[in-house]
């Protein structure tokens, strides 16, 4: 079994904790994604798995051993980096023969876990080249296989596909999917790239600041964030967010600022009673407005964006709110002019001035 433990797991480096209380269960031969911004400690947490750190506290469970304290190179760990790592003077077949022949593996058995991997790979045509002849992608392909040809308990990624071009990256994502499910091993990918942790994790570990957000599938990421950082980085285009103030009119609670105002339809409850002419943040998806001739607010096109078979139109508010909406059914609008909308209550979701989700 290769489930993976951390428990109160810090980092400090000098007066700066790069880690803060991490607890974190991955399953065995479960494909984690730990996505999160730059600077945010992600990698910090790979390289502590990886034993190229150690933590200031906690302690890193491997199945039922602790290896906290254990060296790099016996913890049954293979490691993948960003920058490929490959020695230029030696072949592809004695790149990926490396580390088995440290590990003492004779000839034969050398041999026939590197053809069986490079087949996976398809890079069988490569075994004699050398790093310089061979594209970024080929590159990357190669140091996975000198990875899988270990055949560790634990595959940890490090930001593997950031250094190539866009259809690269889409190819060899196919790729580790596959590959993921012909190996049925735990893995533990970093990346600061939402689109690649929503397609290839499993579990996706939402990190900021040394902290765990939120771990969730990806589709409970993007319907159900836990908190405002999550609701803001998960999703392309990006959750629109709005500062605004919470105001009660006889019975009536709505929200807000400037000439905006929208009517809450929900049942008043004890938390949004607290919250009364506190600042609030709403946020809804582009695709939860929708524009409409008897809409309840207005606003100005600013400027209409298309990407690919969608089109989203971006609305001044007022002065301080704007906000970005998905099209529909090809409407036609114009620069300039100005449009009334409509917001789907139902696909609201609203935060505290502290970033903490507010469930209605």
């Amino acid at each position: 079994m290769a489930v993976l433990r951390l428990e109160n797991i810090s980092k400090r480096f000098g007066k700066l904790w790069a880690l803060s209380d991490i607890n974190l269960e991955i399953p065995d031969g479960r494909f984690c994604v730990i996505l999160g911004p730059s600077g945010c400690g992600k990698s910090t947490l790979l390289n502590l798995i990886a034993g190229l750190e150690e933590p200031t506290t906690g302690r890193i469970y491997l199945g039922d051993k602790d290896i906290t304290k254990l060296a790099s190179h016996k913890r049954d760990i293979a490691m993948v980096f960003q920058n490929y790592a490959l020695y230029p003077h030696l072949s592809v077949f004695e790149n990926m023969a490396f580390g088995l022949r440290v590990k003492g593996f004779n000839d034969d058995e050398i041999r026939s876990r590197i053809e069986r991997v490079s087949r996976i790979l398809n890079i069988e045509d490569k075994l004699n080249s050398f790093p310089k002849e061979l594209s970024g992608g080929q590159r990357q392909r190669v140091a996975t296989g000198r990875a899988i040809a270990r055949e560790p308990r634990l595959f940890l990624f490090d930001e593997p596909l950031s250094n190539l071009d866009a259809r690269l990256r889409i190819e060899l994502r196919a790729e580790f999917i596959k590959l993921h499910r012909q190996l049925k091993r735990t893995v533990v990918y970093v990346t600061h790239d939402q689109v690649e942790a929503m397609v290839l994790g499993e579990m996706v570990v939402v990190i900021n600041d040394g902290c765990i957000q939120q771990i969730s599938d990806p589709i409970e990421l993007y319907q159900n964030p836990r908190n405002l950082f999550v609701a803001k980085f998960i999703g392309i285009p990006p959750m629109n967010i709005i500062e605004l103030r919470l105001i009660r009119e006889d019975k009536e609670l709505s929200l807000e600022m400037d000439n905006f105002k929208l009517r809450l339809t929900c049942e008043v409850n004890k938390r949004l009673n607290e919250l009364i002419n506190k600042k609030v943040y709403l946020g809804v998806r582009p695709s939860g407005i929708e524009l409409s001739s008897d809409g309840q607010n207005e606003a100005e096109i600013m400027f209409i964006e298309t990407i690919g078979e969608d089109s989203f139109v971006h609305l001044r508010l007022s002065p301080t709110i704007e906000i970005n909406v998905r099209l529909r059914d090809r409407m036609v609008v114009k620069t300039g002019k100005s449009v009334r909308f409509n917001i789907d209550f139902s696909r609201v979701y609203l935060f505290d001035e502290h970033g903490d989700r507010i469930y209605l």
